[in-house]
């Protein structure tokens, strides 16, 4: 059978075209087509692969163009945000186009649009798809009932019912997902900081009806029994227990609040001892509702030792050295030596003892050597003051303190030495909102008494009075304003002038006072004649102050700002007050230390105008 079948296939082959023979396919002497029809399925799988390989192979690019168009903005970048990433590769982007559509609707109603209508236009001729959505965003859903309910401790906690207050979600509102969501989280995140810990929603319902674009939103927070701060234990620390209990911000009892654990946290890192402080509310041992605290306190390193340099045109560049030691002892005395290196060197000494309390009633002893120059008076001056420093309740600091001040100084070829012993009371204040490198708004208050008479020891009868102001402010984004004051008076009798101190003179000009004018060059002089017979203008100070600045800052972004300023005024004698003005612009670069400014002062008051460039660094508060 075999035979014949191989013979008529033969004769086939003779009979037909070459190329028609290649068209017949028969089994051949027991062979079959399964290997063909093999290798023929693993090429199509092979292609299949390779084409879904193609399709997934990721472009540096996006491979659509997308376009929105018809909506307003809000809605337009809510849009693109929901249809974010795009697509890096064909078969995201094939994904991508088939819920296009979905996913914009999404974006429309949660800002409230949901009966809007798209229109999309996709061009797949071109290698990036241009992508067009076209929005006729019809009319949004509006609040008709909005009910906003606290029960429990919260509704009569001010702190809560400002919240709720304050919601922007109001009758006639367009519905805002985002904002109603966020409202809810506030609520519970609020809740929690201020011990609400049993906390929950007991109605929280939006109703949308799309026919007649209407929401109606139910939420009532029930907040429960507000929890209260309990018992404070700290972990073992050789420091009097009464220093560690002065530094607890509240009473047992007091509610519960995140603020004030973080006061009290704060409290224990300024006052040195500790080199790290955890402060853990235990609210799993909580009885009836009183959290007990345990407070894990590490040392400070008994000794630091700091090394600084820096420069203002005024004085120079200095270099400094401190060493301190935070806790000498158990009752929590602490020490801070400063040797400073510059054109004014100076050695400073701290020693500080805690009294009431290791922050807010301390006694401070002082003792500073120091050279300085005033004006054209090189001065040596030797102090030594011990005073007490209190915080009271409004915020202010009070020192009241008493001084002994040994100095020595040469004017116009005479030798001058005064020792003065003086009471004295000071208080300041400081409050700013924002970075405290960069406050966007707040101010600072120095005032100073301190009083000698030769009746109690001292070379010299006077009084002397000095106050401080400056304010920032920035009423508006990028537009900053600051304001600064400094005065001083000295009563004294005119016979006894040249005994003052020059450290206890007022001089003019400088950074800080007026721009354009060099360091302490301005007040009242004197004519003094040199080794070699010449009469010059010396500069010696006076015995009143008065001084003002004011600066407006434009904020360029985050880390730079342009500034222009006026400033005004002088030191002066009785009855000679001259003032003299600048004007002058800057640059500032607000740099992880603090702005670092370049200021150019030129002073206008002046028939041969004086400018100077001005570098220092530090926050204005």
């Amino acid at each position: 059978m075999r035979a014949a079948t191989l013979l008529l296939w033969l004769l086939l082959c003779a009979a037909l075209p070459a190329q028609a023979s290649n068209l017949l396919t028969f089994p051949l002497l027991g062979l079959d087509s399964d290997s063909a029809s093999a290798d023929q399925e693993g090429d199509g799988e092979r292609k299949r692969k390779f084409r879904l390989l193609k399709e997934r192979q990721q472009s540096d690019k996006p491979l659509v163009d997308l376009t929105v168009r018809g909506a307003p903005e809000p809605l337009r970048r809510n849009i693109k945000l929901y249809l974010t990433p795009l697509p890096l590769s064909s078969a995201e982007r094939n994904a991508f186009v088939f819920t296009l559509e979905e996913r914009a609707q999404e974006a429309m109603a949660a800002l409230g649009y949901y009966n809007g209508q798209i229109k999309v236009t996709i061009d797949r001729e071109q290698a990036i798809w241009p992508v067009t959505l076209t929005v006729d965003p019809g009319e949004p859903v509006r609040y008709r009932y909005v009910m906003l309910w606290l029960e429990g401790d919260a509704k009569v906690d001010p702190a809560m019912t400002t919240l709720v207050e304050n919601a922007r979600l109001r009758p006639g509102q367009v519905l805002h997902h985002g904002r109603y969501q966020q409202l809810k989280n506030r609520i519970l995140s609020e809740g929690l900081m201020r011990g609400y810990f049993d906390g929950k929603f007991s109605v929280s319902k939006l109703e949308v009806n799309r026919d007649t674009n209407v929401a109606d939103l139910y939420l009532v927070y029930d907040s429960g029994t507000r929890y209260r701060l309990g018992e404070v234990n700290f972990s073992p620390f050789e420091l009097e227990p009464g220093l560690l209990e002065a530094m607890v911000p509240f009473e047992t009892g007091a509610p519960y609040a995140a603020t004030t654990l973080a006061k009290f946290n704060s409290n224990l890192l300024s006052a040195g001892y500790f080199g790290d402080v955890r402060v853990l509310p235990q609210t799993d041992k909580a009885v009836d509702y009183q959290v007990p605290l345990e407070v894990q306190l590490t040392p400070a390193a008994r000794h630091t030792v700091d090394l600084g340099l820096g420069f203002t045109t005024d004085t120079g560049a200095r270099a400094t050295a401190t060493w301190r030691t935070p806790r000498i002892n158990q009752a929590g005395h602490s020490q801070e030596l400063t040797f400073e290196l510059s054109k004014n060197p100076q050695m400073n000494f701290n020693y500080r003892i805690p009294l009431d309390h290791p922050l807010d009633d301390v006694m401070v002893i002082n003792a500073l050597v120091e050279r300085d120059q005033y004006g054209n008076i090189d001065s040596d001056q030797y102090s030594l003051r011990v005073g007490r420093q209190t915080r009271l309740d409004d915020g202010w600091m009070r020192n009241y303190y008493l001084r002994w001040l040994e100095e020595r100084w040469g004017t116009g070829g005479r030798d001058f030495e005064s020792s003065l012993i003086l009471p004295g009371i000071s208080w300041s204040k400081t409050k700013r909102w924002g970075s405290p490198l960069d406050p966007r708004r707040g101010f600072r208050q120095i005032y100073s008494l301190e009083v000698a008479s030769d009746s109690a020891g001292s070379d010299v009868t006077l009084a002397q009075i000095k106050g401080q102001f400056k304010w920032v402010d920035t009423p508006w984004e990028n537009h900053r304003f600051v304001f600064r004051f400094d005065g001083g008076l000295t009563k004294v009798d005119n016979a006894d002038l040249p005994l003052v101190p020059p450290s206890m003179r007022f001089f003019a000009g400088g950074d800080t006072s007026i721009r354009g004018f060099s360091y302490q060059s301005l007040g009242p002089k004197v004519e003094v004649t040199d080794d070699d017979g010449n009469t010059n203008e010396a500069v010696v100070g006076g015995r009143y102050l008065a001084v003002a600045s004011l600066e407006y800052q434009y904020y360029v972004n985050e880390s730079w700002r342009l500034a222009t300023f006026v400033d005004g005024g002088n030191a002066f004698n009785t009855n000679d007050f001259t003032p003299v003005y600048s004007v002058g612009a800057g640059l500032h670069w607000i740099s992880p230390v603090g702005p670092i400014k370049l200021d150019v002062g030129y002073g206008i008051s002046e028939d041969d105008p004086p400018w100077r460039i001005h570098i220092t660094i530090g926050a204005d508060l």
